[in-house]
């Protein structure tokens, strides 16, 4: 017998014996389905303001205008809700001198809720970071010392004109 035969004769023997071990029966059961199902539920919508601003000194004068300062916020969204959201804020009543501005509302005070409105983008959700600018000066002050105003912020779901319809 030639080299070439003997290499194909242990071919087929092998064949033979891999072969029956492989082969499928007609009960046997080579595939199957796995229904896989899950469900996202609704998150947390949140607001996080900064926990203090300082606006300095300045010396006793007619109108002490103290500038402008930005007030960093934090909104966090995982609502699924992608319609916006407004941010309302109420400052306290610390002296009827006091001009107070946050964003383009003047004289927030702690009945007249001013609104500084921040549309959410339509496709986020997450955090979206912001600053609202606020302003403060005083008219008339007679008293000199350290003057406190408490901001109340509110967040809700939606922008006004939603709240509108």
């Amino acid at each position: 017998m030639n080299k070439a035969a003997i290499v194909a004769t242990g071919i087929l023997a092998v064949g033979m014996i891999v072969g029956p071990l492989t082969s499928v029966n007609a009960d046997d059961t080579l595939n199957g389905t796995t229904n896989v199902t899950s469900e996202v539920t609704r998150g947390d919508l949140s607001l996080k303001v900064a926990d203090s601003v300082d606006f300095g000194k300045q010396v006793l004068s007619p109108v002490v205008d103290f500038g402008t300062k930005g007030i960093d916020y934090t909104v966090t969204n995982y609502t699924g809700e992608l319609d916006g959201y407004t941010i309302s804020v109420k400052a306290d009543a610390d002296v009827s001198e006091r001009s107070f501005k946050v964003g383009d509302v003047s004289n927030a005070s702690a009945t007249d809720a001013t609104a500084v409105t921040v549309a959410a983008e339509d496709d986020q959700n997450g955090d979206k970071l912001g600053t609202a600018d606020s302003a403060l000066s005083y008219a008339g002050l007679k008293t000199i010392g350290k003057y406190n105003t408490e901001l109340t912020w509110t967040l809700t779901q939606g922008t006004p004109e939603q709240f509108a319809e």
